[in-house]
């Protein structure tokens, strides 16, 4: 076989560096290579070989030529070999053209072209006439391609006379190639794990390097691995893995050639499960013929091919499998049909087994699933022909012929899909064998394998499945109280039925838990009785129902009776979409009472509703219990009447249930209960006016208030498209449904709730189409909505009724509510700012492939939305996925008026095939000049008209803004929206000290402030501190102990450090804050004198004060707590002094004096002595100076206090005077002192004595007698 080689090969050079050459040999059996360029066509007519290029010349066309690509740098700087393969025939008889036809260049080019060099010119110089090809070629000398210089080659035709072919094949150019590469490189897979590399040596060389890595990963940048075997087996691998082999030369220790690569892919090994080509889930195709070869991974093991599932076409797709390594070997299975086979086991000496599988044109299937095993030959053969017999609805027969003479078996019986089994099965002598005690309606699957002897045990064989009927005739067990329930998935041409009698005179109720039926084509139909002679209790098709889910019915006899009748196609069995009926059969215990729902809403301002249970009848219930799904506290009713719940957020899913508390049986439930209210005021509704607004009572009240709205203009055929973002949106979910529930029909006619001007006219009715389109155009209600569209039928558009008879585009596009999805619409809110909302949920796409990747249907979900007195349409693309099985996929989002004139469309979204996600467009009518009025109101008054304006409140206000449209029928319409700008307290912390002095010795400051209570919600206040900028405590609340700190202290929370500490108050909810500064400083304690006493008369008073010696001058300002016996007698005095008064006798008196700049304090102690004239008698009459210690002297130490005695004297009766002495107190004892000495020793003599005392004071001097006595 020919081998197309294109190659640039890289030589290793002696300096490391990697260097090209030319290297070109392309034999066009593959066509030209897709880089050149040529006028020559390929073709196997008269070919050189196999197919050659050729090119017709002749009088209308003169010039030819077949041209390479651009080769980059790829000269290494030899000679350049350059040669063709050609040949010249006439056009007519293809015989050989003699002299006169013309020439043919070879050239090469340096510059990409620019300029061409001459190598060799054919012509009739030298041009051989045969019918055969020759060979003709030059030598480009290495000098003129300097190494790393571009070469680009070609043949040049030119045409001179005749008609004729010129062939080429065999266009060869190359340089000198030191280390030739190999060729017919060969990948052989030995197993699942191992593959032989074989290839052909081109410089006896004998050794190579390789390179193996997976598929894709491209040429290797670095050396591989040596090896010197040819052929090279490669083990260890991944099985059913792409790898790519590299192989390159070594022509010497310096010298390699270009790698040469060839691809494989390994098979599956033991272990591993085989499947079709359309893998686990989806279906092979036709014209397959797949061959697959499985080897053993050991010597000696034989491969077993277990089938664990087979569908193929029938007696038209083939599997056959070869006892051997390839389709030569022995064939020992044909399978078709979908019969599951037995075990198929290799007996060849490889051990190998051959799978070729082959489908035909038409037709495909599921296909097939094989589990690979691989394991020495088995000295006990599987069970051949397992049959399963179903015998009843809990019943079944095995059978299968053993392959051993054995006796004994293991079987195991499980649900369908469970597998190959993993441990023992249950062990039997018994064949035929009968299963029993299975359940009715189940499908099972059974495996079986033989045991001939311990130990010495088959594999499995199977599986072989079966269903068990379903058992269709029940006693309710009453006295249980437990209801029986039932799973069935109907199928087509169903005619099962179902008889329930009760084990009592009970009635019995069936209440369905979910499961569909396909409408107007299958019945499901409930009777009263025995059977389908009794009243009839429902009937899906005379209540239009499909959906089963929440249906209860209740019989007053003991007996229900249940009939199904559908036809041949759509069932539960054979739909993905229908899902099993689930249902519960129990007895009636009691008389179930009888409620009614209702709902109360209210969208503005609050968006919540309440649910009215309105119970019209008890029952026998006594007592009622009504709860719901939101956990609400269960209220009771005795009697009927109606039990409000809620309230509950609009939009909100509420079901409530009422039970009869004494029989729980008897229980009503609500059906989903929803008010569904448009979404809260935004920026993308009619009017906004901004969201609510605070601001601190202590800022600047200065607020800008800026209002969105629809524009409107007063060109009626124009409108403004927009994309429009994160806008909140109407629930999908909870609207009317709509008519529509079958492929392609308009709906009824539909009242919108309000007028609505489109292009200028004015609606209030609508249609909707199945297929996402409104019409204004109301003949067509309940016609066929086409679905066909073309690529070229774009919008506007009066000839395809599909877009002519369509208004409103949203998304326009073939989709089936009647195979899945919802269309339903409301009118949400009130007059004048409704809208008409449409929602298309979750609607199939038409097709029969439109389904994604995991066999699930495609589905888009899309709302319109129609905006009352804006007139403005929003189109909200939820979900569109691109399916272009059918209609090629084409959808459009648009407008268009009635007439098919005017239309305008989305961006990219005019007719075509598109998908999107979460994308969203509005349509306004706000062309021209405006048609509305804005306006700010603050109460009634106007503020502005302009959309953004600044207002000062001076307390909380709400703003309205307003705007204003003309209708299109006459009279204007205002919406509003209004927003709150609110004035909240700033909480003002309050320090209980601005000012902490640390007095001497004082190691601990505690910090405290306060927020009046009054003005903030305390759990709402928290509290930061700051000490030089760094946060010591951040958000913590009061009742955490956030409001006050310690510093210092033993085991301190902070660090004792002087200096200014910011306290901050910040309210969580309205974010307003405020701060105060504590300082700390270091204080000055006064230093007080100690010692100091005082005296005073026994029955008299004295004035205490104090000295503080560092602050004689008095520069601060003190306080003075005075204390006797540590009662305070008084306290916070200023004066600095105490009048120590006759009551408190002569008891000390301790006194605390603060330095109200620090309040640092210190104290002292003051004592009170008595005079030694303690009772004070200014005049004593007599003294006995006897020495006795009483009244030895004249005392008059009080007079000497109070007035100060300037002098003392005393005389005799003769007048002399024998003492005198100034500053007197008590010196004078009856000493004679007229001498002069006062403190002579000498004695008076008893008698009586005269003494004079003067003052200081303004006293009179006193003058008196005194006796002495001794």
């Amino acid at each position: 076989m020919k081998k197309i080689t294109i190659a640039i090969v890289l030589l290793l050079l002696s300096t490391s560096f990697l260097q090209a050459q030319v290297y070109i040999i392309e034999n066009f059996d593959a066509g030209t290579p897709a880089a050149w360029t040529d006028t020559y066509a390929n073709t196997t007519t008269a070919a050189c070989s196999i197919q050659s290029e050729r090119d017709n010349l002749w009088s209308s066309s003169t010039t030819g030529n077949m041209t390479t690509n651009n080769y980059v740098g790829i000269s290494n700087g030899t000679d350049l070999s350059f040669s063709i393969d050609y040949k010249i025939l006439n056009w007519s008889g293809l015989g050989a053209t003699p002299a006169g036809w013309g020439s043919a260049t070879l050239q090469y080019s340096t510059n990409d072209g620019n300029t061409w060099i001459d190598v060799l010119v054919i012509d009739d110089t030298n041009h051989i006439v045969s019918e055969e090809c020759a060979t003709l070629g030059a030598v480009v000398p290495g000098a003129d391609l300097p190494t790393g210089s571009d070469v680009k080659l070609r043949v040049n035709n030119v045409w001179v006379g005749e008609d004729y072919y010129f062939y080429i094949d065999n266009f060869t150019a190359t340089q000198y190639v030191a280390c030739l590469p190999v060729s017919d490189l060969t990948a052989t897979l030995t197993t699942g794990n191992s593959v032989d590399i074989g290839w052909t040596a081109n410089n006896s060389e004998t050794q190579w390097e390789y390179v193996i890595q997976p598929q894709g990963t491209g040429e290797p940048t670095t050396a591989g691995i040596p090896t010197s075997t040819n052929p090279l087996m490669l083990s260890g691998l991944d099985s059913g893995t792409a790898y790519e082999v590299y192989i390159r030369a070594v022509c010497d220790a310096s010298e390699f050639s270009s790698w040469t690569a060839v691809n494989f892919t390994t098979s599956p090994a033991c272990g591993d499960t085989i499947y079709d080509t359309g893998g686990v889930n989806g279906d092979y195709s036709n014209n397959e013929n797949v061959f697959l070869t499985i080897f053993p991974d050991n010597p000696g093991d034989l491969v077993t091919f277990t089938f664990l599932f087979f569908n193929i076409e029938n007696n038209f797709d083939n599997l056959y499998v070869y006892d051997g390594p390839d389709a030569n070997s022995p064939l020992i299975a044909t399978l078709t049909g979908d019969t599951l086979p037995d075990p198929i086991i290799a007996s060849n000496t490889t051990g190998a087994l051959t799978l070729n599988f082959t489908s035909d044109s038409s037709v495909t299937d599921f296909g097939y699933e094989i589990l690979i095993s691989c394991g020495p030959a088995p000295s006990c053969f599987a069970p051949t022909n397992l049959t399963a017999t179903v015998s009843s609805a809990t019943s079944a027969v095995i059978a299968w012929n053993a392959n051993n003479g054995e006796t004994e078996w293991e079987y195991v019986i499980q649900p369908v899909g469970s597998g190959i089994p993993t441990g023992s099965g249950t062990v039997t002598s018994s064949n035929p064998l009968t299963l029993s005690d299975l359940d009715s309606g189940t499908a099972y699957e059974v495996y079986i394998r033989a045991v001939c002897a311990p130990g010495d045990l088959s594999v499995w064989t199977g599986p072989v499945t079966f269903n068990t009927p379903v058992l269709t005739n029940y006693t309710i067990d009453c006295d249980s109280g437990q209801p029986l329930n039932l799973t069935y998935c109907y199928t087509d041409n169903d005619t099962t039925s179902f008889l329930f009698t009760s084990s009592n005179a009970f009635p019995l109720k069936i209440a369905f838990n979910s499961g569909n039926i396909e409408g107007f084509w299958d019945d499901l139909t409930i009777y009263e009785g025995i059977d389908n002679t009794g009243v009839i209790l429902f009937n899906n098709n005379d209540s239009d129902i499909n959906e089963l889910t929440g249906l209860v019915f209740e019989s007053t006899s003991t007996s229900i009776y249940m009939e199904i009748a559908s036809d041949g196609i759509i069932s539960c069995d054979s739909s993905t979409t229908y899902t099993p009926w689930d249902f519960n059969v129990s007895c009636v215990t009691c008389i179930t009472q009888t409620v009614d729902f209702g709902i109360i809403g209210n969208c503005v301002p609050d968006q919540e509703f309440f649910v009215e249970a309105n119970v019209t009848d008890m029952g026998d219930a006594i007592n009622l219990e009504i709860s719901d799904n939101f956990g609400s506290a269960i209220q009771t009713a005795t009697s009927t009447g109606v039990v409000t719940m809620g309230p509950y957020t609009a939009n909100s899913e509420v079901v409530v249930t009422v039970v009869n508390t004494d029989d729980t049986s008897c229980s009503v439930e609500s059906e989903i209960l929803t008010f569904i209210c448009p979404p809260p005021p935004n920026e993308c509704s009619i009017i906004y006016a901004g969201e609510d607004t605070t601001f601190c009572s202590d800022n600047d009240s200065a607020t800008t208030l800026t209002a969105s709205y629809h524009i409107q203009g007063q060109d009626v055929s124009s409108y403004d498209i927009n994309s429009i973002e994160n806008c909140p949106s109407p629930p999908l979910t909870g609207g009317i449904p709509t008519s529509i529930n079958t492929d392609d029909v308009w709906s009824d006619v539909i009242d919108l709730g309000f007028e609505f001007c489109f292009f200028g006219e004015t609606y209030n009715q609508i249609l909707i189409g199945s297929n996402g389109v409104l019409s204004f155009e109301l003949e067509n209600a309940n016609g066929f909505n086409g679905w066909s569209i073309d690529p070229a039928d774009t919008l506007p558009n009066g000839n395809n009724p599909t877009l002519s008879q369509a208004n409103i585009f949203g998304v326009a596009h073939d989709i089936d509510p009647g195979d899945c999805g919802e269309i339903n619409y409301i009118v949400l809110g009130s007059y004048p700012a409704r809208q008409f909302v449409v929602n298309y949920n979750d609607v199939c796409h038409f097709g029969f492939n439109c389904v994604d990747e995991n066999g699930n249907d495609y589905t888009s979900t899309s709302q319109i939305i129609l905006y009352e007195s804006s007139n403005t349409i929003d189109i909200n693309i939820i979900d569109k996925p691109l399916c272009t099985d059918w209609n090629d996929g084409l959808a459009v989002v648009g407008i268009q008026n009635v007439d098919n004139s005017i239309a305008f469309t989305a961006p990219e979204r005019n007719t075509g095939a598109w998908q999107t996600t979460n994308e969203s467009w509005r349509f306004s009518p706000s062309v021209g000049e405006s048609n509305y009025v804005f306006e700010w109101y603050d109460g009634n008054t106007v503020i502005g008209t302009e959309d953004t304006i600044t207002v000062y409140p001076e307390e909380t206000t709400t703003y309205t803004a307003a705007v204003t449209y003309n209708l299109c029928g006459g009279g204007t319409a205002t919406v509003t929206d209004t927003v709150l700008v609110e004035i909240t307290p700033t909480p003002i912390p309050v320090a209980v000290e601005d000012e902490v002095a640390l007095c001497d010795g004082e190691e601990q400051a505690i910090l405290s402030v306060s927020v009046d209570p009054a003005q903030q919600v305390p759990d709402n206040v928290v509290y930061y501190w700051t000490y030089n900028n760094i946060d010591i405590v951040a958000g913590v609340s009061e009742a955490n102990g956030g409001n006050t700190i310690i510093l210092g202290g033993n085991n301190p929370e902070f660090d004792l450090l002087l200096g200014d500490y910011t306290a901050t108050a910040y309210n969580t909810v309205t974010e307003c804050f405020a701060s105060t500064v504590i300082s700390v400083t270091q204080g000055t304690s006064p230093e007080l004198e100690d010692g100091t006493s005082f005296v005073k008369c026994a029955d008299g008073e004295v004035e205490l004060s104090v000295n503080i010696t560092n602050d004689p001058e008095m520069s601060s300002n003190y306080l003075y707590d005075w204390y006797i016996d540590g009662v305070p007698i008084l306290e916070g005095d200023s004066s600095g002094t105490f009048t120590h008064s006759q009551e408190f006798g002569f008891d000390s008196v301790l006194v605390v004096v603060t330095d109200t700049n620090s309040n640092c304090s210190a104290e002292t102690t003051i004592t009170i002595d008595a005079f030694m004239n303690e009772n004070c008698v200014d005049i004593p009459q007599g003294i006995s100076p006897n020495g006795d210690g009483l009244n030895d002297c004249l005392i008059l130490d009080h007079l000497e206090a109070q007035e100060d005695i300037v002098k003392a004297e005393v005389y005799n009766r003769y007048g002399v005077k024998v003492f005198e002495l100034n500053d007197y107190t008590d010196q004078w004892c009856g000493q004679d002192a007229s001498g002069g000495s006062g403190s002579s020793d000498g004695l008076l003599p008893v008698g009586t004595y005269f003494y004079v005392i003067q003052f200081a004071s303004d006293r009179e001097p006193i003058t008196s007698w005194i006796y002495l006595n001794y």
